[in-house]
């Protein structure tokens, strides 16, 4: 008996992910047409949207199920030393920051992949805590883990990887404390201008922050200083919560649109680790 009811909640926890994913999927291509149609838009990254749509389905499904599932234990397992143990500090570190209601787990797969090509430099990660708390208070958290960072290594700067929310995190941060600390930023997946999706929790300060037209957004769009730094938005045209698609690009950000890969498949991407590799590497990537 007690069997069956494990099973039966599993096939309820994998039924809803593949719910949630088919409904965000059908609501970001129905407002990536949407803009596409309009009179004078015609973004070249969307003319092979519709070929691509069924491979990002299946591979977000995957990635939804994976990382959803081991977030939590990023809550509880600190993994940054075991992931620097033997690497070298003759390099500013990398530090990543996750996006909402995830962990520092969601990382795994990209530093693993980045320090077994790069051994002279350290990465780190940190937990956003409350995940519905606002996002400027989020900023002030990556404000002192930047600095504990910068003490461990005695490294002048560093460079951010945000993906999702923590990209706009990033961006706060940036706001108030300036980039003499920062030497590049890559964000992954970020709304920079929102996402229509956020509308659905509006009792989180952080989704409302991250409504479209939001209060929150135009503050600080007026404080930005992503011209002053070098700063890379990295994103796709199939992005299933980044809604719509072209909320990921940046004014003053060097864009790189992928396509055939949803939010959460973005962590796994090869593609998106070939653009950290060149970015943070440079020639010897």
């Amino acid at each position: 008996m007690l069997f069956k009811i494990l099973l039966l909640i599993l096939l309820l926890y994998v039924l809803g992910h593949l719910l949630m994913v088919t409904v965000t999927m059908i609501v970001s291509y129905v407002e990536g047409r949407n803009l596409y149609n309009q009179d004078g838009w015609r973004p070249g990254d969307f003319d092979d949207y519709p070929k691509g749509i069924l491979v990002a389905f299946g591979k977000e499904f995957l990635s939804q199920l994976c990382t959803v599932t081991l977030a939590p234990f990023g809550f509880v397992v600190n993994m940054d030393r075991a992931r620097n143990e033997g690497l070298g500090n003759e390099a500013p570190p990398v530090l990543f920051v996750h996006g909402l209601s995830q962990s520092s787990m969601n990382w795994n797969w990209l530093i693993q992949k980045l320090r077994a090509k790069r051994r002279d430099r350290r990465f780190y990660t940190m937990n956003l805590r409350p995940v519905f708390g606002s996002i400027d208070g989020s900023a002030e958290q990556l404000h002192q883990r930047v600095e504990e960072v910068l003490r461990a290594t005695g490294q002048g700067t560093l460079s951010l990887v945000g993906h999702s929310m923590g990209g706009l995190v990033i961006r706060a941060y940036l706001a108030k404390h300036g980039t003499q600390k920062v030497d590049k930023v890559f964000t992954i997946g970020t709304p920079h201008h929102g996402s229509r999706l956020a509308v659905l929790l509006p009792f989180w300060a952080n989704l409302r922050e991250m409504t479209p037209g939001s209060a929150w957004l135009k503050q600080q769009a007026k404080g930005d200083r992503v011209r002053e730094v070098a700063f890379t938005s990295i994103y796709s045209v199939h992005d299933n919560l980044v809604v719509p698609y072209h909320s990921a690009r940046l004014e003053g950000a060097v864009h790189v649109p992928l396509t055939e890969v949803g939010h959460l498949g973005l962590l796994v991407d090869q593609r998106t680790l070939d653009v950290l590799e060149r970015g943070l590497f440079g020639d010897n990537a």
